[in-house]
């Protein structure tokens, strides 16, 4: 059903999920280790103010009932193993949230209009 949503371009879905099974690693039909028996360390409680992922070399922010979901961007341009896969890359994308009002701005530290090789050269 995430694949469905489109959630290799919206990680946001893929947070979300996670926080509606408040778990970090869900498993379905299938037996998931537990290293201690007496505390599930993967287990999201409580719930959280934030939720921030990364290194999916896509930036998104939302927000899932009270919980702000942001998910930060990579560093890297697009590799070949990412373009296998249909992954479009949002390099040099930083989330700045205000914590006062939780209203989050994407820093963009690249200029999208420009190839690689002439923002290299400025």
């Amino acid at each position: 059903s995430l694949r469905n949503a489109g959630a290799l371009t919206k990680m946001d879905l893929v947070m979300k999920y996670l926080l509606q099974k408040r778990h970090m690693a869900p498993t379905h039909t299938s037996n998931q280790y537990i290293p201690d028996p007496e505390m599930d360390f993967l287990v999201i409680d409580p719930i959280p103010d934030f939720f921030i992922s990364g290194h999916v070399h896509k930036s998104a922010v939302s927000t899932y009932r009270s919980t702000t979901l942001i998910c930060g961007s990579c560093w890297d341009s697009e590799s070949a193993y990412a373009s296998r896969f249909g992954n479009i890359v949002e390099p040099a994308r930083v989330p700045l949230v205000n914590l006062q009002t939780r209203e989050v701005k994407i820093l963009k530290f690249i200029n999208e209009d420009k190839d690689e090789t002439e923002s290299a050269e400025d």
